[in-house]
Order: C-alpha cells, then structure tokens, then sequence
C-alpha cells in the first residue's frame, strides 16, 4: 500500500513539476518561430513573453513592408504591421496529443481579428519534444471590407497547414480556398474559382534556403461594363523550383513555369500558354550572403524607400562576384495557340568572362555575350503586332509636332492615321522580308538570332555591329 502511495506521489509530482520544466523549452521553440518569420522578411518590432507553469501568453508585433505599389494618385500605407496574440499551453500532455507546446493564435489587424469572430476561424500550432510541428489554419468565409454602395467582395473560406522542422529548417506548407466572388446586387463582377498553394522550404549544403512551389486558380472570370467585354481564364498555374548541385554542388538553379489553359478575350480564344524562365550558375556562397544580409536589412526599423536603396546597394556589391561564375538566364519555351496559329519563342543569354568594367565597353560587352533567340508568329499576328506599334509612334510624333510649333494637340484623323501606318507596316515587312531578317514558312513569319564571340548573325547571315 505504501509503495502504491509513493507511486501515485511521483506520478503526481510529475505531473505538476514537467509542464514548468518544458515551459523553458517551449519558450525557446517559440522564439525559433519568430526567428525564422523575421528571417523570411517580417519585422518583429515588439515580442512579449510572459510564462507561467502550466502555460504562457505571447504578444508579438510584425511590420511587413508593401511589395507593390498601385497608381501614383492611390494612397497606399507604408508597410504593414499586425499583431499576433498567442496562448501557449505546456506539454506533456495538450488537447492534440503528447507534445511540446500547443499554441492558439489570433492575428489583429488595427486592433481587429484578421479571421474575424467566428469560431470556424482558427490557428493551432503543435510543437513536438522533438522540435517538429504542425499549424493548421481555418478561415471562414466572410465579407472584406467595402465602401458603401460598392460591389461586395466575399472571401470564401480557406483550409491550410504547415508541417515544419525546426532542428533541420525544413517546412511543408499547404493551403487551398473554394476562391473570392465579387457581386453587386444578385450580378457577379468577378469570381476566382479554387485557389491551391503547395509548397517546402529546406536548407541546402552551401546553407542557402531553398524550395519548391505550385500555386494554382482553376478559374478566374470578370463581367465588369468598365472592361468592356468578358475574360476568363482557366488553368493557370505557377511552378517554382530551386536547387543546388548539378555539374557543381556550389551552383544554384531557380526555375520558374507558368502554365495558362485557356483565355477567352473580346470574342477570341488563347489556348496552352506555356512560359519557363531559368536562372543557371548562381554562385551559391555569394546567395547565402545575399539572404543573410537581406535578413538584416529586413529586421531593421527602415522605411520602404530605404530597403529599396539598402537592396539595391546590396545586388550592386554582389554582381561581380555572380559574374565570375558565368550566369545563364533561359526564357525556353514561350509559347501560345491563338486564334490565327501557334506563336512560339526563345531566348537565351550566357556571360562568357564578363566583368563590372565591360559595361563601359560595348565591343567588349558584345565578345563576352552568347546569345540566342528565335521567334515563330502567325503572319496576321505579326503584321497585327507591328501595326500597333507604328500607330503609337505615328501618333506620338504627330502630337510632339504640333506641341513644338506652340500649337494645341488637336485631335487625330484616326483613319488617316490607320492609313499611314498600315502602309508603313507593309513596307517594313517588304523590307525585312528582302533583307531576309525574317523569314516566311507557309503563314507563319520566323527568324533566328546568334550571338558569338562578338559576331551577330541573323538567319544564317552576319550583321555587323556598331564599331565594326
């Protein structure tokens, strides 16, 4: 009986003493979490932590620069900052099972829930004694914000998750929505239709942050009188790669993809867009200490204008140690079915030794350049293209002429204007076509782009350089 006591003491004791022993490691595992946000380009400006044995509270303050800006008239905040409100409750023993730490987070935005009240909405986090973890996001569906007598603008939902591991910096993350409808009255405006993002982060061996990503929209559609005409698009997707290895395990590569189904625009149809980009030989040193700084730039209470300076200093430093390596960049394959034919193109550009100084030197700059392009367009789309953009010059000189006579722009005789510029396009292409710059195969127009060793050849047929 005594030793059935003694037991039932320890177990008790147990019970009472772990939780504030694994309080400290809970602790450190959730400043690991704010660590690896900050260094992904979040500011912490405050972090509170306050434990206590069975569980803690945490308050921590972000600020996220805007990456894009919209038109010059628009008033767009400097950066954006939000707050994160987290209940940690102390292991062994939590409502997901055995573990670390469970974390129950809110995120308020100018002192409102991100999510909004409802209960559907929430963000649990699990972290494992061995430092491995799962977040699981809900949104529920609900109204954005809107002005008054403006459409209404439904996010509908969002179901996520994010398995990590912060012993070997690795993390999975999964998130996908039914979309976003924007509706006046009973008419839908807009509607995007299944948005998916699939994605992993790792650390390489040169210790550069690497990943993988897919991100996909089933369909996107806008009926809007200001647009003049109906557009959907289906199938589009982004794919993104990053990777270490190949011919050198010190050379970095980072692809991107991205796929359309199909369009429909103003009574016309696009099918199979296809566009890769391909950065190759990327100096992976040179890229960690591009990430480390960039980390610390981005920890920094600096305003948007001086990150952008702060960066734009950073690359400059850094270019010519990129260069010693010879850099690629590969733009295979670009193409498009159209209503009038395939339309297809390539491109490519590899440094061959080149350097900060050749910049300066253009015959120098053009010897330590390979590049290759070629172009296949329906006839029609071409001469629809070049069209285009002969209008826009002739108009633009035409309104440059009268402005330097002191005269006001008048307006255009816009069949005139047709007329000239439609001459001009069937005359260039003559021309082209005699000097063979471009080439016809059947109803498509081509061509074929070489550069070597300083030497420019265009259809098989040198075109000297300037300075040659």
């Amino acid at each position: 009986m005594k030793k059935l006591f003694a037991i039932a003491l320890i177990v008790v004791a147990l019970v009472l003493i772990v939780p504030g022993v694994i309080g400290y490691q809970a602790e450190a595992r959730y400043q690991e979490l704010v660590d690896e946000l900050a260094g992904a380009g979040f500011q912490v400006t405050d972090n509170q932590y306050r434990r206590e044995w069975f569980g803690a509270e945490a308050v921590t303050e972000f600020r996220l620069l805007a990456p894009l800006a919209v038109d010059a008239g628009a008033s767009i905040p400097e950066a954006i900052e939000f707050i994160v409100r987290s209940q940690i409750s102390h292991g062994p023993l939590t409502s997901q099972g055995v573990g670390l730490a469970e974390i129950d987070s809110i995120i308020e935005v100018d002192g409102e829930p991100l999510l909004g009240d409802n209960p559907a909405a929430s963000i649990i986090t699990m972290i494992g004694i061995d430092g491995t973890g799962h977040t699981r996001i809900r949104i529920a569906e609900r109204e954005l914000l809107q002005q008054p007598d403006e459409p209404v603008a439904r996010f509908l939902g969002m179901t996520g998750s994010i398995d990590f591991d912060l012993e070997t910096e690795k993390a999975r993350f999964r998130f996908q929505s039914p979309g976003i409808r924007v509706q006046q009255d009973d008419r839908v405006l807009a509607e995007v239709t299944v948005i998916s993002l699939e994605s992993q982060t790792w650390r390489g061996q040169s210790g550069l942050m690497l990943g993988s990503g897919l991100f996909r929209i089933d369909r996107i559609v806008a009926d809007d009188s200001d647009l003049g005409d109906r557009v959907e698009m289906q199938g589009l997707m982004l794919q993104a790669d990053s990777s270490e290895g190949g011919e050198r395990s010190d050379l970095v590569t980072v692809a991107v993809e991205y796929r359309l189904k199909n369009l429909k625009l103003q009574g016309q149809e696009y099918t199979d867009g296809l566009l890769r980009l391909e950065l190759d030989r990327l100096y992976a040193p040179v890229l960690v200490q591009i990430q480390k700084t960039t980390e610390q730039i981005q920890g920094q209470q600096l305003s948007e204008a001086e990150t952008g300076l702060a960066m734009m200093s950073l690359l400059m430093n850094r270019v010519p140690d990129l260069l010693q390596r010879d850099p690629s960049i590969t733009l295979q394959p670009i193409r498009l079915t159209t209503p009038s034919g395939l339309a297809e193109a390539e491109l490519s550009l590899q440094s061959r030794g080149l350097t900060m100084a050749d910049f300066s030197n253009q015959q120098t700059l053009l010897r330590k350049i390979e590049a290759k392009a070629s172009l296949r367009l329906p006839e029609t789309l071409f001469q629809r293209f070049l069209l285009q953009q002969n209008s826009m010059q002739l108009e633009q000189q035409m309104v440059a002429s009268q402005q330097s006579q002191g005269e006001e722009p008048e307006a255009l005789d816009q069949e005139k204007l047709n007329e000239m510029a439609t001459r001009i396009t069937d005359e260039q292409l003559k021309q082209w076509l005699d000097q063979e710059l471009v080439r016809q195969e059947g109803t498509d127009i081509v061509t074929q782009l070489t550069l070597a060793g300083g030497r420019l050849t265009v259809n098989g047929k040198e075109i000297p350089l300037p300075g040659q």
